[in-house]
């Protein structure tokens, strides 16, 4: 085994590329990774897709609803957030991960996009090599390329389980530029400020009722309202880093 901190490159955490033993990821992960393929030169753009690229929360809201249950988007985790009655307890476990199951294996080839993106992401890609890291469920990975698609987001995506920091290290070590992460969720970001510290960290939540409830991660180092902002940030973040 490789030294965590072997080969460090001009003074940064950056390592040369490492065996796959050297990141601790999921075994379903490695095949995507070693099938892709960056541009090298070129900084690096991984990007959550619930909730960041795709509507998420509302789409739940509705499903749910559909099904006899409510979703109060203003719990900072919706799965707590998922009960029987706006007034009920939160589901049992057992009874959320039914629906979430459900909703991702009849709605992720149908989730609409959040304003904004797919223009912003087509722009960005003219500048940065784009990676979607989503946690979505193995089974509905080819659901959600399909989706993506279809909006007319055909770059590389990562289906990913667990914290993403693993994922997001291994980008880091085989690429050569500057490289962002934007994601919604605080557990993902620090994820990504443990293992792969040197990557600039976005926080983007787009429903605005989650967003108040969950607050600022303190493991971003900016936050977004919406993606016009995020572009600004990602072409201040080039600026500073030529």
């Amino acid at each position: 085994m490789i030294s965590f901190f072997d080969r460090l490159i001009g003074g940064e955490d950056r390592r040369a590329p490492q065996p796959f033993d050297c990141y601790d990821l999921h075994a379903a992960v490695r095949p995507q990774l070693y099938d892709l393929k960056l541009q090298q030169g070129r900084p690096v753009l991984a990007v959550d897709v619930d909730e960041v690229v795709l509507d998420f929360a509302n789409h739940l809201h509705r499903f749910v609803a559909e099904r006899g249950y409510h979703l109060d988007r203003r719990e900072e985790r919706l799965e707590s957030g998922l009960r029987e009655s706006p007034e009920g307890p939160p589901l049992a476990p057992g009874e959320i991960a039914r629906l979430i199951d459900a909703f991702f294996r009849s709605e992720t080839r149908h989730q609409e996009l959040v304003p904004q993106a797919d223009e912003s992401l087509l722009a960005l890609s003219e500048q940065y090599e784009i990676v979607f890291v989503t946690n979505v469920p193995f089974f509905a990975r080819t659901d959600r390329v399909a989706n993506l698609a279809d909006h007319g987001l055909r770059f590389p995506l990562i289906a990913n389980e667990g914290g993403k920091g693993w994922v997001l290290r291994y980008l880091w070590d085989h690429s050569e530029g500057p490289m962002a992460y934007i994601d919604d969720y605080d557990v993902q970001l620090s994820s990504c400020a443990q293992h792969a510290p040197s990557v600039r960290r976005v926080q983007f939540i787009a429903d605005e009722l989650l967003r108040s409830a969950s607050g600022r991660s303190e493991h971003a180092h900016h936050h977004a309202e919406d993606w016009a902002q995020i572009r600004q940030t990602l072409a201040d973040n080039l600026r500073a880093a030529a």
